[in-house]
């Protein structure tokens, strides 16, 4: 069965903003939120797809409608209240994938797995994880950390709710800890973008020629 996913898209990304609008930084000649959606795009367990935008990412919006996906206007202020008006205005109901725009390294078999691991894991929300020392070992400084049956882990930005009980306080919720350095990256400061170019080389230069996996 597919899921409709929703892409986070309309924050101010306050931290690097002198840089532009964060959707639509590029990373290898791509805009970072183009990643995100060509990643959608070839999960075999995507179906529609819809993005969270606002009036403070235009350049964002203009793209998107470019890609081909629905956009639902909001506020742009808080990531929870944006969440709640995009389901709502867009009729979500049943599973949904939510995910960070700017995330430009997730790929389809990550959303395929994440989408999976939910559907078996029986619970109405699953979040995503990447181990705390997997982000580190690559010099970036996460903002918030968790404690995990002993080990210390980092939001990845990949979700999984039941829309349908969106309004519902507190949700149980399964964490998936992956160990994928693919995860590690969300772009939200200028120290985070020159990181991640330079990941993205060693990427290209211990791959072959014709294989590569990162546009």
């Amino acid at each position: 069965m597919k899921v409709p996913a929703l892409i986070m898209a309309g924050g101010r990304g306050a931290r690097i903003r002198s840089l532009g609008e964060k959707p639509v930084l590029r990373l290898g000649g791509k805009a970072i939120v183009q990643r995100v959606v060509e990643a959608l795009t070839g999960a075999s367990r995507i179906g529609e797809i819809y993005a969270a935008v606002s009036k403070h990412v235009p350049r964002t919006k203009k793209l998107l409608r470019k890609l081909k996906v629905e956009l639902v206007e909001t506020s742009g202020e808080s990531y929870i209240l944006d969440l709640h008006h995009a389901v709502r205005s867009a009729k979500l109901e049943g599973p949904v994938l939510v995910v960070a725009a700017d995330l430009p390294f997730l790929t389809a078999e990550i959303v395929d797995r994440v989408v999976t691991a939910y559907e078996n894991c029986g619970k109405p929300a699953l979040s995503a994880m990447i181990p705390a020392n997997v982000v580190e070992s690559l010099g970036l400084s996460p903002a918030h950390k968790f404690e995990i049956n002993g080990q210390s882990v980092i939001p990845a930005g990949v979700n999984m709710i039941d829309a349908s009980r969106i309004d519902e306080p507190a949700l149980d919720e399964e964490a998936l800890i992956l160990d994928d350095f693919m995860l590690a990256f969300n772009i939200n400061s200028p120290k985070d973008l020159r990181l991640a170019e330079g990941f993205l080389g060693k990427v290209h230069s211990t791959q072959p020629p014709s294989g590569s996996a990162i546009a």
